[in-house]
């Protein structure tokens, strides 16, 4: 869809608005097809704005660009920055000249070079890392510009809400099944997965130390005055102590018997890094 606009008062420019799937990867339009209609009701809203809107429109869908059949790794975000200049389409990035580096994308070089030992970036481009089959996708893909506007176009309806339940890409927190321990179940069998509910505690298939361990389960379970933060670093102490010793605790997960919500495919194409929607097992 190209819809013709004019320049907002964030400034940028807003001539053609182009929410075209006929622009992104082939796979990414098949996939996207069922909400057609909501992207173009989106670009119409959009255009009619008279605050703007960020990123430039040739960019609003750029995620989408690169191959859907090679996507490896997922970087969900909130949102763009709503800084004129700073967002490029992609979760985190920010345009390469741009000074000094956004903290969430400070953060995530940080946990690169610490768990790693990767060397940070002098810059924010992370168009390297799209081209590598990582998705860098912000949950809603517009802003308006300007200081305090982040969150500014949530509940516009880039979210489609409960239509689309199924997980086919799971979210970051994933509980296993199927499986031998740590091996993630490489075998002949089917592997599985299903997203956690709050307050369950993560195991990572691969092994990892007492802080990471922490650091990604603390934010993973809400703390209020019946949890307290205490309570919560005690229970996450307690499960990591059995995970050292291969010898996690049997959770009851909320999800594990929910219906459609485990996501599972062959072992032999998990081991390969397949596309899942491809090699679905339904």
């Amino acid at each position: 869809m190209v819809v013709e606009g004019h320049r907002g008062r964030g400034g940028r420019r807003r001539g053609g608005l182009r929410l075209n799937l006929a622009d992104v990867d082939p796979g990414w339009a098949r996939a996207l097809a069922p909400v057609a209609g909501d992207i173009d009701a989106l670009a119409q809203r959009l255009i009619a704005d008279p605050d703007g809107f960020l990123p430039d429109p040739d960019q609003v869908l750029r995620a989408f660009q690169r191959p859907f059949a090679d996507v490896r790794v997922l970087i969900v975000g909130q949102d763009p920055y709503p800084t004129p200049g700073h967002p490029i389409g992609l979760s985190f990035a920010v345009e390469r000249h741009v000074r000094p580096l956004p903290p969430s994308l400070r953060n995530i070089y940080r946990e690169l070079h610490d768990d790693l030992g990767i060397e940070p970036a002098s810059h924010g481009d992370l168009s390297a890392w799209a081209d590598q089959g990582v998705l860098l996708l912000n949950r809603v893909l517009t802003v308006r510009p300007g200081p305090g506007q982040a969150g500014s176009h949530r509940g516009w309806g880039w979210v489609p809400g409960p239509r689309y339940a199924r997980p086919i890409y799971a979210p970051a927190l994933v509980a296993f099944i199927g499986g031998g321990g740590f091996s993630v179940g490489i075998g002949s069998g089917p592997v599985g997965w299903f997203p956690l509910g709050p307050g369950e505690v993560y195991n990572p298939w691969y092994r990892c130390n007492r802080d990471y361990y922490r650091r990604v389960n603390v934010k993973n379970i809400r703390v209020t005055r019946h949890i307290t933060r205490v309570a919560v670093d005690d229970r996450v102490a307690r499960h990591y102590d059995r995970y050292r010793n291969n010898r996690p605790f049997d959770e009851h997960y909320a999800n594990r018997y929910a219906p459609r919500g485990i996501t599972a495919m062959s072992s032999r194409e998990f081991a390969a890094g397949a596309g899942v929607q491809r090699h679905l097992v339904k």
